[in-house]
Protein backbone atom coordinates (compact mmCIF):
# COMPACT_ATOMS: atom_id res chain seq x y z
CA UNK A 1 0.00 0.00 0.00
CA UNK A 2 1.17 3.71 -0.75
CA UNK A 3 2.21 5.33 2.37
CA UNK A 4 3.20 8.54 1.28
CA UNK A 5 0.88 11.13 2.66
CA UNK A 6 2.56 14.34 1.58
CA UNK A 7 1.28 13.39 -2.56
CA UNK A 8 -1.33 14.42 -3.70
CA UNK A 9 -4.15 11.58 -4.04
CA UNK A 10 -3.57 11.84 -7.84
CA UNK A 11 -0.16 11.28 -8.00
CA UNK A 12 -0.59 8.34 -5.87
CA UNK A 13 -2.71 6.88 -7.40
CA UNK A 14 -0.78 7.13 -10.73
CA UNK A 15 2.33 5.74 -9.49
CA UNK A 16 0.49 2.92 -8.01
CA UNK A 17 -0.83 2.00 -11.16
CA UNK A 18 2.34 2.60 -13.14
CA UNK A 19 4.07 0.10 -10.26
CA UNK A 20 1.83 -2.06 -10.61
CA UNK A 21 1.46 -2.27 -14.83
CA UNK A 22 -1.94 -0.92 -14.83
CA UNK A 23 -4.14 0.24 -17.58
CA UNK A 24 -6.74 2.76 -15.78
CA UNK A 25 -9.19 0.46 -17.51
CA UNK A 26 -7.58 -2.53 -15.56
CA UNK A 27 -6.92 -0.60 -12.09
CA UNK A 28 -10.60 0.81 -12.61
CA UNK A 29 -12.08 -2.82 -12.78
CA UNK A 30 -10.54 -3.89 -9.75
CA UNK A 31 -12.13 -0.80 -7.77
CA UNK A 32 -15.39 -1.50 -9.49
CA UNK A 33 -14.76 2.02 -11.30
CA UNK A 34 -14.69 3.25 -14.85
CA UNK A 35 -11.45 4.24 -16.68
CA UNK A 36 -12.57 7.47 -17.26
CA UNK A 37 -12.97 8.02 -13.13
CA UNK A 38 -9.09 7.17 -12.33
CA UNK A 39 -8.44 9.29 -15.17
CA UNK A 40 -9.99 11.98 -13.25
CA UNK A 41 -8.64 10.50 -10.10
CA UNK A 42 -4.79 11.05 -11.68
CA UNK A 43 -5.81 14.33 -13.25
CA UNK A 44 -6.81 16.04 -9.49
CA UNK A 45 -10.61 16.46 -10.96
CA UNK A 46 -12.36 14.23 -8.58
CA UNK A 47 -11.08 11.93 -5.53
CA UNK A 48 -13.15 8.87 -4.56
CA UNK A 49 -15.55 8.17 -2.07
CA UNK A 50 -14.22 6.77 1.00
CA UNK A 51 -16.71 4.37 1.28
CA UNK A 52 -16.11 3.10 -2.24
CA UNK A 53 -12.49 2.79 -1.32
CA UNK A 54 -12.99 0.96 1.50
CA UNK A 55 -15.42 -1.97 0.30
CA UNK A 56 -12.21 -2.44 -2.76
CA UNK A 57 -8.99 -1.75 -0.99
CA UNK A 58 -8.18 -5.16 -0.48
CA UNK A 59 -8.21 -5.91 -3.99
CA UNK A 60 -5.32 -3.65 -4.37
CA UNK A 61 -3.32 -5.13 -1.52
CA UNK A 62 -4.68 -8.19 -0.16
CA UNK A 63 -3.18 -9.00 3.45
CA UNK A 64 -0.45 -11.27 3.71
CA UNK A 65 -0.99 -14.41 4.69
CA UNK A 66 0.01 -15.53 8.47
Amino acid sequence: MVRNIDKPFSEIVRDYRKKHNLTQAQLGALVGVKWRTVARWEAGRSRPNIEAIMRNIEQLDPPIPK
